[in-house]
């Protein structure tokens, strides 16, 4: 009952965001809860995104599990002629993650190395620029490689420099 109180709120705020044209992120949290939080993501972007990029949903990019999470939601974007609005961020809670992990003796979500981490963030860069037809990017970082990385793959493959599917956000 709670979960279906929640969907119809958030249901109402992307409705209104559509309705004036403005887009909603939704933001990622512990790996624990973020199955939930995806599947709502995903079923609003799959109703709202038509036409433009409302719903946003959050991808961390820490995690070893996100660069081909990113690479299924995209091809089913593809195929039910939607716009994957996507909010690249590294990640916030690793020590969070490993604590976790630790305690309830599995294995960790999080990347071994920072590299790995950079590694799968650029790739998601890459893939959703080569696909900006079907995909709203938000590169949400500080990370100036990362900006640099986007900022230089426009201007190499002739991508148009003002298209409303690029963006960068930092906090």
């Amino acid at each position: 009952e709670e979960f279906d109180e929640l969907e119809q709120r958030l249901r109402k705020i992307c409705r209104t965001a559509r309705d004036k044209h403005v887009g909603v992120f939704i933001d990622a949290e512990e790996s624990w809860i973020q199955e939930a939080i995806n599947f709502l993501a995903m079923k609003m972007i799959r109703e709202y995104n038509i036409d433009e990029p409302i719903v946003y949903n959050t991808y961390q990019m820490y995690r070893r599990d996100k660069l081909e999470q990113l690479k299924q939601d995209l091809q089913e974007a593809i195929k039910g002629g939607y716009i994957l609005a996507v909010k690249l961020v590294r990640g916030a809670y690793m020590e969070k993650e490993n604590n976790y992990a630790e305690k309830n003796g599995i294995p960790s979500v999080i990347h071994q190395s920072k590299q790995d981490c950079d590694r799968d963030y650029n790739a998601a860069l890459k893939l959703c620029l080569d696909n900006y037809q079907h995909v709203s990017i938000s590169n949400a970082t500080h990370n100036m490689e990362s900006i640099r990385f986007m900022v230089q793959y426009i201007l190499d493959h002739n991508l148009p420099r003002d298209h409303r599917h690029f963006n960068f956000c930092q906090l």
